[in-house]
């Protein structure tokens, strides 16, 4: 009777090398369901992915060779790289993202401006995206530390010709500030 955030989840799964697996059965039943409820595939879909398995070929084909079978653009389907552990610093990981993108795909750097994520991924890594955490968003109206780190983030965002997503936004005045601020 109560929630658990998926964190906890992440970090079991990766501690016992299932993160795997668990990234697996998530992403295709997410794919599956845009499927059932989009057969023209006019919507995009983002979904989250593991640092620990961003460098790992033979999973992201699975998911390539999946989204294959239902036939769903690979320009409709983002990549929201997740970390809990600093794993995305290497040149392994850079040509994956290289080449994946080759192939349509889009990338995000999801919670930027918590836990591991750097401004370093920025400069390492071609992204399409920074997604602000919601914990940010949360109380920006009435924060100006807050306020100033989102803004801050779209500036940087906005320089390196990404796209930025705020999490979280629950008030049409935390919206339209959002708007405002570009």
């Amino acid at each position: 009777d109560k929630y658990l955030p998926p964190f906890q989840y992440i970090q079991i799964a990766e501690l016992f090398n299932m993160i795997e697996s668990v990234d697996f059965i998530v992403i295709s039943k997410a794919l599956e369901y845009k499927k059932k409820i989009d057969a023209n595939d006019e919507v995009e879909l983002s979904v989250n992915i593991s640092g620990l398995v961003l460098h790992d070929y033979k999973f992201l084909n699975k998911i390539v060779k999946k989204v294959d079978e239902l036939n769903i653009k690979h320009s409709n389907i983002t990549f929201e790289i997740t970390e809990t552990q600093d794993t995305l610093n290497s040149s392994e990981t850079i040509d994956v993202i290289t080449y994946y993108k080759s192939l349509g795909f889009k990338f995000s750097i999801d919670d930027f401006g918590t836990g591991y994520s750097s401004l370093q991924y920025l400069k390492q890594l071609s992204v399409n995206e920074l997604k602000i955490d919601q914990s940010f968003i949360r109380d920006f109206l009435v924060q100006k530390s807050d306020a100033l780190i989102v803004e801050a983030i779209i500036s940087i965002g906005k320089k390196f010709n990404m796209e930025v997503i705020a999490e979280g936004v629950e008030t049409k005045e935390q919206f339209d500030m959002l708007k405002e601020m570009g």
